[in-house]
């Protein structure tokens, strides 16, 4: 399993005027269309990121790493913007699958290999054992298992509980956990092992799982993996 750590907390991370821009594929496990997505692209493209949306046409939670094999449809919804969705169009695309097209779509749309997928924002913590079979962070892992332009690609999964509700559209709540990965994600950028070219923003082959808390974070804490009991 290569998922890193899960990440707690918000609102340490001060944005410098330093970092670069990067080139993005967004996707999630909710549907293209969903606020937590919707939040990401608009936070991360106001931060000045090049980002490329591809989401499963509807919801696929659930679904792991598990990735299609056969035909895809994807439409352009909107600028930069697009769902995927099984040949016929009425199903959506397995997570996994979505973000994949998204890495490609960037490849095509910027001539050079992504330098991040992120997954999210998913509705819902995907903590303990749930972690296994999330489709958001099922997403992340198969991109961090992937090799575009001779280097792994870094992959982040962030979810949180109850702040970007599928029913609510884009809260003050959701953006304030999108801004905390624009946060983390200039954070990354400003490591000088990053600056000095001598590592990714993510260790190679690893995906990071974040996990922003429903009240307001006391700060940030790298976490073990957790267990939960069995039911029934």
């Amino acid at each position: 399993m290569n998922l890193k750590s899960i990440i707690l907390g918000a609102g340490l991370f001060a944005a410098s005027a330093s970092s670069s821009a990067l080139n993005i594929a967004l996707t999630n496990d909710d549907g293209w269309s969903t606020p937590g997505i919707q939040a990401l692209y608009e936070a991360l493209t106001d931060a000045g990121h090049t980002v490329i949306l591809a989401g499963p046409l509807d919801g696929q939670s659930g679904s792991g790493t598990a990735f299609n094999i056969g035909g895809l449809e994807i439409t352009r919804q909107a600028e930069r913007q697009y769902s995927v969705a099984l040949e016929g169009g009425t199903e959506g695309a397995e997570p996994a699958t979505a973000g994949t097209i998204g890495l490609k779509l960037v490849e095509q749309w910027t001539g050079q290999a992504p330098d991040l997928l992120v997954s999210g924002i998913n509705d819902g913590a995907n903590l303990a054992a749930a972690t296994y079979t999330s489709g958001t962070v099922g997403a992340a892992l198969h991109a961090a298992g992937l090799v575009m332009g001779g280097e792994s690609i870094p992959a982040i999964a962030i979810s949180t509980d109850d702040r970007c509700a599928e029913d609510e559209g884009i809260t003050v709540e959701c953006l304030e956990v999108a801004n905390f990965l624009v946060d983390y994600i200039d954070h990354l950028e400003q490591r000088p092992a990053y600056r000095n070219g001598k590592s990714g923003l993510v260790p190679e082959g690893k995906a990071l799982n974040i996990n922003f808390p429903p009240v307001e974070p006391k700060g940030v804490r790298i976490a073990n993996q957790g267990k939960l009991p069995l039911l029934g």
